[in-house]
């Protein structure tokens, strides 16, 4: 999946920093918000995707819905646009730390570390749904 470079600037408003990774719905980045002098998570469509309206479509439903919710355990969405060339950006809160599947291959979670982690997984989910 071809990325974004070091520095390219985003919506006229987000500088990239580098790559966080990468999924189906695209790529998400590090970013420096120019604005207001914070990282932020920023995702934008994969290249081949940047014509598909209903792609475009999808990712501002996706950051619609997540706007709507506010909870300790979900990244805020800051921002959605549109890029330069025409594909889709999405703009959320950078959420520090490792990731579950990182601290699970280092077991560096005991069965009541899992516990406590999957009670909140369990939380933010019930309260999106």
């Amino acid at each position: 999946m071809e990325q974004l470079p070091a520095n390219a600037l985003v919506g006229e408003r987000y500088r990239v920093v580098g790559p966080l990774g990468a999924g189906g719905m695209g790529v998400v980045y590090r970013a420096r918000d120019e604005k207001l002098g914070r990282l932020v998570a920023l995702k934008t469509l994969p290249k081949d995707r940047i014509g598909d309206s209903k792609a475009r479509a999808r990712l501002v439903r996706e950051a619609r819905s997540a706007a709507a919710l506010e909870h300790p355990g979900i990244a805020q969405v800051f921002d959605v646009g549109e890029t330069e060339d025409g594909g889709a950006f999405l703009v959320m809160e950078l959420v520090r730390g490792e990731s579950l599947r990182a601290r699970m291959e280092d077991d560096a979670l005991d069965r009541d570390a899992l516990l406590e982690c999957l009670g909140q997984v369990a939380d933010a989910l019930d309260h999106a749904h």
